[in-house]
């Protein structure tokens, strides 16, 4: 009997453990959509387009220049300056054309890098809040649940590691919990 207890006591640590991320996932995947939608705000006030495609012909410059001096064109050349400019170059427009650099895809690559660090410090502010209120961490949990003991790390490498796992987002918890149905739909089928 010690052992159904035992298991049902480490099923409702997991699911404690998986509510906690989630919640605290979700308040700051909106607290960066927030962010974002004033940085959008500004943008369209303050008229950054004219930023935006000054720096989408300087890269295009740069694009132009290592075309010319690649010589034999290849694809995997062609991946190459792709990679390099950030993969801001968007596909032809029709077979043989030139490629071009998007404004459109600049300013989506920096707005989605400034919100993934927005999400990085606010996820650090709160981790640190609530090791100081609660004396609590993911990492430290996730070690409480599994019994498995990581690398002697100190409380604020937990506290970064817990940010880490905090700014990804909500996306990969999902993707755990839909995999985590799909078995249990095809056990039940069997």
């Amino acid at each position: 009997m010690e052992s159904a207890e035992s298991t049902i006591d480490v099923v409702s640590m997991i699911t404690y453990l998986l509510f906690i991320y989630l919640i605290l996932a979700i308040f700051i995947e909106r607290c960066v959509e927030l962010f974002i939608g004033v940085l959008n705000y500004v943008d369209q006030k303050m008229g950054w387009y004219g930023y935006w495609n000054k720096k989408a012909e300087k890269n295009q410059k740069r694009l132009d220049e290592l075309y010319k001096y690649q010589g034999e064109k290849t694809q995997s050349t062609d991946k190459m300056f792709t990679w390099i400019l950030w993969e801001m170059v968007t596909e032809k427009l029709y077979t043989g054309g030139k490629d071009i650099i998007s404004a459109f895809d600049i300013r989506f690559k920096f707005f989605r890098n400034v919100s993934r660090v927005f999400a990085f410090i606010v996820a650090l502010f709160f981790s640190y809040f609530i090791q100081n209120e609660l004396q609590v961490d993911l990492i430290t949990l996730f070690e409480n649940i599994s019994g498995a003991r990581m690398v002697s790390i100190g409380v604020n490498m937990k506290v970064i590691l817990t940010a880490v796992l905090l700014s990804v987002g909500s996306e990969p918890l999902h993707e755990i919990i839909t995999k985590v149905e799909t078995i249990g739909k095809d056990k039940n089928k069997k």
